[in-house]
Formats: C-alpha cells, sequence, structure tokens
C-alpha cells in the first residue's frame, strides 16, 4: 500500500479529512425533519460524522448507539445512495455533517433557521426624528438578521426609496417644508420575500424662520405718538425665543417679539435688531425707526392745514386743455368728479378744511388728472396719470356696519363690524353698559372689501372686519355694546345695539297674473326677522284638499308652472327663517286661460305644400284685382252714355262704387289696431332683449310659439286697496275682458303686526315697476322661465369710452 492510499486511510479513522469537495448549507427550524442525502456513490460504506466535532453517527447502516433514538440510515432505492434522516431537528443536531466513503466525501452545514428580529430606527424617539429644514439627514433602520437573511427596506408616500440586506438600510435627503410631517416606513423581510416587522415614523422639519416686519421693516413716525414694531418669524418652533436688540450696544431692550413705544422721541430713531433663537439656529434681522419732527411748516402735519394737488403736464405745443379732476377707489369705483382750477400750465385741485379725521379718510383713494393740447394720436387726445392719495386717520366704521344686529336667546350670536383703518389698527375693546366686556370670541379679517357709503355713492374700499361671538344667556344679554377700534393716530367707536330675533313679517301680495299654465305672484317681503328669509307660495285647485307649493328666495316674485288651462285657483304665501314661520296672507281666486297653447311642427312637405297654397292664393287674388280693373274700364266707357240719358242713375251708381271702394279700404278697428300695435312693441322688445341680455338661445326659441297665435290676452295688475296711493303704480293697463284673470287685493297686510308702507316701498324698489311692465309687454314673446327666480330682467349696459393713457407728473 502506498504513502498516500495509507494517508487518506488514517484520515478515515481519524475522523478528520483535509479534502473537502463541497459543502451545502441547509435551514431547517428547530422541530422538523431533515434528510442528508450523499451524493457519492460507491460500493463502500459510507461513514456519517456530526456534531459536535464530527462525531461518527454511522458507518454503513449502523448507527452509532448515542444517536439511534435522534436519526436513522437508509439507502436510495435505485441508486444506493445513503440518507441520513433526522427525526426531530434540535439545537444539539445544528452544525456540519460529513459523509465519506474513504476516499470522497461531503459536508452538509445545518442551520437552525430564524426570522430577523429587534428592528428599529435609528435616533427616532416617540415616532418622530427631528430634523432641519435645508440640512442633509441620513435616515437609518437596524434589524438582527435571520437566517438566511432577507431584505431590509426604507418607504413613504406608498414607493421604497432605500432597498438594503441583511441588517441595515440607510437614505439620505435634504428635509423641505413640505416633508414636515411625512411619514417613513421600515421593513424587514425573510428569505421568502415575507414582511416579518415594521416600524414607523413621522419626519418632524424644523423650518429655517424668514424674519421680517409689521407694518414695515423701516417705520415712519411722527414724534411723541404711540409706536409699535413687531418681529415675526415664520418658523414653527413653538418654543422660539425672540428679543430686540438696540445699535450700537448690542443691549436688549425687550425680550418678546414686540417693540413698543408708548411716546416715541427723536432719540429712539435708529437701526435695531431682532434676534430669534430656535431648534435650528439663532437668527437676527434689522430694522429701522425714522422719527418726524413735527415741524410747523409741514404740509402733511395737521389735518385742518389745506391741501393742493398739482397736476404738471409735458408736451408740444405746451397749451392744455383739463377734464374734471375724477376720484375712485383702489378697485376703480368711481366716487365723484371734482373741479380744477387753472394756474398757468397746471392743474390744481385744492382740499377743502375738514372738521374730522373720518372726512380725512373719504378723500383717500385714486385721484385722476386728464390733459390734453389737442394733438391726436391713434389712441386718443386725452391722456391721464394716477395718484394714489393716502392719508392717515383714526379708524372709522364703513356705512354698511349695522347698528342693530340679531341673536337667539340661549343660542350663540355674532356682532361683527366693519371699519377702515390707515394705518393698521392696533386694539378693540368692547363695553356693555359703560363696563369692558371680554366674554366673545373674536374672528378678524383684515384687507377685505366692504361697501362703505361715500359722497353718496355705495361703492368697495379695503378694510378690517371683526366678529364678535358671544353666548346669549340670558335676557341681560340683549344690550347695547359699544365697540372702541383703535390706531396710531386716534380711535373711533360704534354703538350696536343687539336685539331678539323673530319670525320674519308676513309678505304683502301686490299682483298676480296668469297665462294658460303659468301664474305670476309679485309681493312685498315684509322684516325678515334679523335672519336670510325664503318664501313658500301655497297653491291648489278649487276643491282640491291639499295646498301644493314652491318655495324661493328670491325677494318680490316667482312664476308657477305646470298648471291646467281654464282652471280656477287659490293662492296664498307665507315667508320663513331660522325661528318660524311668517302668518299666512289670505287665499286669492285667479283662473288660468282657457286657450292652451299647442306646438306644432312642421315637416318639409307641410311647408311645401302650405307654400303653393300661398302661391295659389297670390294668383287668385292676382287674377281678381285684373279682373276688377277690367270691369272698372268698362264701366268708365259705359259712363258717358248713362250720364247722357240718365244723371241721376249715374250719380247713384257712382255712388254705390265709391261705398264699395272705400269699405274696402277701411283701417281696422280699435281693438285690431290695439292688438297689432302691442304685437309690434311685443315684437321690438323681443329684439331689444335679444341683444342686451344673455338669455340662452333655448328660451329665446321657446318664447317663438307665444307669437301671433290669434288670442288676446288681456292682463290687468291688481292693485293694494286702501294702502297704495299713487294710483299708476302697478297698474299696467285699464282695460276690462271677458278673459280678466286677476283681482283686487282688500287690506293685504291689515292686522298684523308686521306692517308695511307700500308707498315708500315702491319708491325705493323703482326697477320692481320696470320689471313687471316688461313681464307684461312681453307676455306673449318671452315665456316665464319656468323655475322659482324672479321674472327675468333687461340690462342695457353703456358703452365705455377707451382712452390711450400716458404719463403726467403729479406732484402734491
Amino acid at each position: 500500500m502506498d504513502r498516500h492510499r495509507f494517508r487518506n486511510i488514517l484520515s478515515i479513522v481519524l475522523f478528520s479529512c483535509d479534502l473537502v469537495l463541497t459543502k451545502e448549507v441547509i435551514y431547517k427550524t428547530l422541530g422538523s425533519k431533515v434528510k442528508l442525502v450523499c451524493p457519492i456513490g460507491t460500493t463502500r460504506d459510507i461513514i456519517w460524522t456530526g456534531p459536535p466535532e464530527y462525531k461518527i453517527y454511522a458507518v454503513g447502516t449502523d448507527v452509532s448507539s448515542h444517536v439511534s433514538t435522534l436519526l436513522e440510515i437508509k439507502e436510495t432505492a435505485p441508486d444506493k445512495k445513503s440518507v441520513l434522516f433526522i427525526h426531530r431537528f434540535t439545537k444539539d443536531t445544528s452544525g456540519e455533517f460529513r459523509c465519506s466513503d474513504g476516499v470522497n466525501e461531503r459536508e452538509f452545514n445545518l442551520v437552525i433557521k430564524r426570522d430577523p428580529s429587534d428592528l428599529a430606527i435609528v435616533n427616532a424617539t416617540g415616532g418622530k426624528i427631528i430634523t432641519v429644514e435645508g440640512r442633509e439627514h441620513n435616515l437609518e433602520c437596524m434589524v438582527t438578521s435571520g437566517q438566511p437573511g432577507g431584505n431590509i427596506t426604507l418607504s413613504t408616500d406608498g414607493a421604497v426609496v432605500a432597498i438594503n440586506r441583511p441588517s441595515l438600510v440607510s437614505y439620505r435627503l435634504i428635509p423641505q417644508r413640505s416633508d414636515n410631517g411625512k411619514l417613513f416606513q421600515c421593513e424587514a423581510f425573510n428569505s421568502e420575500g415575507n414582511s416579518i416587522l415594521e416600524s414607523s415614523v413621522h419626519l418632524e422639519v424644523f423650518y429655517i424662520p424668514k424674519i421680517s416686519f409689521s407694518p414695515n421693516q423701516t417705520l415712519t413716525v411722527k414724534e411723541d405718538e404711540e409706536a409699535r414694531l413687531i418681529c415675526i418669524n415664520d418658523g414653527n418652533d413653538p418654543d422660539a425665543n425672540t428679543v430686540w436688540k438696540r445699535h450700537p450696544t448690542n443691549t436688549i431692550i425687550t425680550q418678546n417679539d414686540k417693540l413698543n413705544f408708548k411716546s416715541i422721541n427723536r432719540i429712539d430713531a435708529g437701526l435695531y435688531t431682532c434676534r430669534v433663537d430656535t431648534k435650528t439656529g439663532v437668527y437676527e434681522d434689522h430694522a429701522k425707526i425714522v422719527v418726524q419732527c413735527k415741524c410747523s411748516n409741514s404740509r402733511y402735519a395737521i389735518f385742518s392745514e389745506r391741501k393742493k394737488m398739482v397736476c404738471i403736464p409735458s408736451g408740444v405745443p405746451d397749451r392744455y386743455m383739463f377734464k374734471d379732476w375724477e376720484h375712485t377707489t383702489e378697485y376703480n369705483d368711481h366716487i365723484r368728479f371734482l373741479p380744477i382750477t387753472k394756474e398757468g400750465n397746471n392743474a390744481i385741485l385744492t382740499f377743502p378744511q375738514n372738521v374730522t379725521r373720518k372726512d380725512q379718510l373719504r378723500d383717500r383713494g385714486i385721484y385722476i388728472c386728464r390733459a390734453s393740447n389737442n394733438i391726436s394720436s391713434t389712441d386718443g387726445i386725452f391722456v391721464m396719470q394716477k395718484y394714489n392719495l393716502n392719508w392717515n386717520g383714526s379708524p372709522y366704521f364703513v356705512s354698511s356696519t349695522e347698528n342693530t344686529q340679531y341673536g337667539v336667546y340661549l343660542k350663540t350670536a355674532r356682532i361683527k363690524i366693519k371699519f377702515v383703518s390707515v394705518p393698521e389698527y392696533t386694539s378693540y375693546d368692547v363695553y356693555k353698559n359703560g363696563t369692558k366686556f371680554a366674554e366673545y370670541t373674536p374672528t378678524v379679517h383684515r384687507n377685505i372689501r366692504l361697501t362703505d357709503n361715500i359722497y353718496g355713492k355705495n361703492i368697495s374700499v379695503k378694510g378690517s372686519s371683526i366678529s364678535f361671538q358671544l353666548q346669549i344667556d340670558t335676557i341681560d344679554d340683549f344690550s347695547s355694546y359699544n365697540v372702541f377700534v383703535k390706531n396710531a393716530i386716534g380711535y373711533s367707536n360704534r354703538t350696536i345695539k343687539l336685539v331678539s330675533a323673530s319670525a320674519p313679517c308676513m309678505p304683502t301680495i301686490l299682483q298676480i297674473s296668469a297665462k294658460q299654465t303659468q301664474i305670476f305672484v309679485l309681493w312685498i317681503p315684509g322684516f325678515d326677522g334679523g335672519f336670510l328669509q325664503w318664501f313658500i307660495i301655497e297653491y291648489k285647485e278649487i276643491g282640491d284638499l291639499y295646498w301644493k307649493n314652491q318655495t324661493t328666495r328670491s325677494s318680490n316674485s316667482i312664476v308657477i308652472g305646470g298648471l291646467q288651462p281654464a282652471t280656477k285657483y287659490l293662492i296664498r304665501m307665507f315667508s320663513r327663517n331660522m325661528i318660524d314661520d311668517s302668518n299666512r296672507t289670505d287665499f286669492f281666486f285667479i283662473q288660468t286661460d282657457k286657450y292652451a297653447i299647442v306646438e306644432t311642427s312642421l315637416s318639409v312637405q307641410s311647408v311645401v305644400i302650405l307654400s303653393l297654397v300661398i302661391i295659389i292664393a297670390l294668383l287668385v287674388a292676382g287674377m281678381g284685382l285684373y279682373i276688377r280693373r277690367l270691369k272698372e274700364r268698362y264701366r268708365e266707357r259705359m259712363e258717358p252714355a248713362i250720364n247722357v240719358q240718365t244723371p241721376e242713375g249715374t250719380f247713384g251708381e257712382s255712388a254705390h262704387y265709391t261705398e264699395i271702394i272705400e269699405i274696402d279700404n277701411l283701417q281696422p278697428t280699435s281693438q285690431e289696431n290695439n292688438t297689432s300695435i302691442m304685437s309690434m312693441i311685443n315684437r321690438d322688445i323681443n329684439l331689444v332683449s335679444a341683444e342686451h341680455t344673455s338669455t340662452s338661445s333655448d328660451n329665446d326659441s321657446d318664447s317663438s310659439e307665444y307669437l301671433d297665435d290669434g288670442y288676446e290676452k288681456p292682463y290687468t295688475t291688481l292693485v293694494v286697496t286702501d294702502q297704495v296711493k299713487d294710483d299708476h303704480v302697478y297698474l299696467t293697463t285699464t282695460k276690462t275682458s271677458d278673459y280678466e284673470n286677476a283681482i283686487p287685493f282688500q287690506n293685504v297686510a291689515s292686522g298684523h303686526a308686521c306692517e308695511i308702507v307700500i308707498e315708500d316701498y315702491i319708491s325705493d324698489k323703482t326697477n320692481t315697476h320696470d320689471d313687471q311692465e316688461n313681464w307684461n309687454l312681453n307676455y306673449d314673446v318671452n315665456d316665464f322661465y319656468e323655475t322659482n327666480d324672479s321674472v327675468p330682467q333687461i340690462y342695457i349696459y353703456p358703452q365705455i369710452d377707451k382712452a390711450e393713457y400716458i404719463n403726467l407728473s403729479l406732484n402734491q
């Protein structure tokens, strides 16, 4: 036996061998069955060794006694390969196994299979990770790897942003403000790809604050006045600390965001630093305070001083014409025209002395100067320049602030004030019966569009509104509340009376008119009780048991459609708000017209037949006229002979034929004339409506079915007796007819607590009269809209002049 073979046999005896062909790693869970197949094909006995330290488990099919209960040796049927069966896998049987026939060997590493564990996101506290806007951050997730190891991932917004194996994954990001609150999820997977562990964390991004100042970074204020400068940072650190320092000493003068001066002095002028200390770092910016000395010759120091605005044009030739100054709001609402005073080549506007600062603020706005030197350009003769006059003054309350406001007992009420303040208001206080009141929750809106009445015109101004929400727990809460609003110039106050809201007052019906399938109702709304009201119109056929109704938010009219022709109806109505219903009006009787309108649709064949009939009728008429003319000529030839024999007879025949001619040329009767005139008026109005309204083409086509239907449609307006003293108001016609559909009202609003003076209402609502006349005139042309809205109105907009504007120099 040579040396090499002897050494192999010795290695088998010593149960160790340095020659390893292959090693297979096998993962099994504890308690499972294990099957190890030795791939060596040989006729020699296979020796199995295993843990610990490669002890002999079996030789051939003989199993060692110390493991005989744990395993057994079998052979595969076809190729007689040795198979090691472990009945129950335990920790003691985990490790390295080896099979050998003395020449060849194969190793197996039997490893206990386990899932990943101990998943954790690094530096996460309370489910959050703190980061700073714009600073790079490394997000890490760690896990104790399983056997075999699987993937570990980081994802956000449903997308995987990082993946690694087997125990660590990281993701680098630069947080932005939009990342604040973003959720990141870490997941650990086993070797089969199943998610075993997961953990989530929210990204908390602290913003790098941007410092700004209110009202401005440069604050200009008059000496001895109150001043305030506010340092604002847009960071999100709730524990940020703000201090103000004075240059050049850097002395801390206040430890909050507000720098206040009760009576500023010229020595307070200078540079100030706002320093903000946050979790992201320390940031600062500078603001400047300019103190103006109250000089006696200042044009704008005293409000009662007369002020001028000078418009200085420039052009060749330098002979100018001026138009009146135009005063508008910043929303381009026209306020007034002001006369110019010409001094040389300049236009002067002198402002009158104002008694109150509110009057001063009424003169704020845009002033427009228009000038011309008669040199025409392609865009016009007059050029213009605008100047924004922005005077300061005490706050003032706009006209749309309601002095009486409403609430409901045991519910929440709101007192709302609207005001203009230049400069911006600084504080407000509420007093109830002379005592300061603070039991409210305020809601503030700044720089909003408000309605005000200036120089007799309702225009839009920029201002603020404050709503005070308070709970009405006792009757004493219905009281007067005096609201004071202050700014750097002064203060103003307004007393608001809070009264108990109620059900609305009963509306007053003015007119009811009917068509074939529709009824038009016009009324005067009563007091709304302090809340938004809507209207319910009830109607039914005479003899019906139940009332039908239609609801509308229109303030004064409705069209009820879908009715039966030639049917008598009862009409009544009431109003409703969030409190209750008003009383119902008396019911009124009206009958729809008995002639229904039938829609017809002509086919092409019908149109051809109709055209032929018309042509034949025209030919017959022409032939008749021709024959008649021949007869007249025949009579003319016969008249001389007849006149010679019987003059009397000639006179009689001539008179006879003259009478016939007069009859043939008779004008229409008065009734026919009225009908044709009305038809012409209707057509004219329809033309105007088509040009000046935005009615849809569908409505226009529907209206054609009411033209020339051959029936007279008289409608007489109902008049409220004992209340309306002006007889012509709402009386659109005095003509009577067999088809009269309306009845006069008798004491419509009598006996109700909410009395309405109709004459006053009509004087304030002149458009209502115009709308009703328009409705009656268009009755045959423009059909009602079958909705709950009011009757359509016709608006004709004047053309607006256009001009090209060039710069003018304006001095104040």
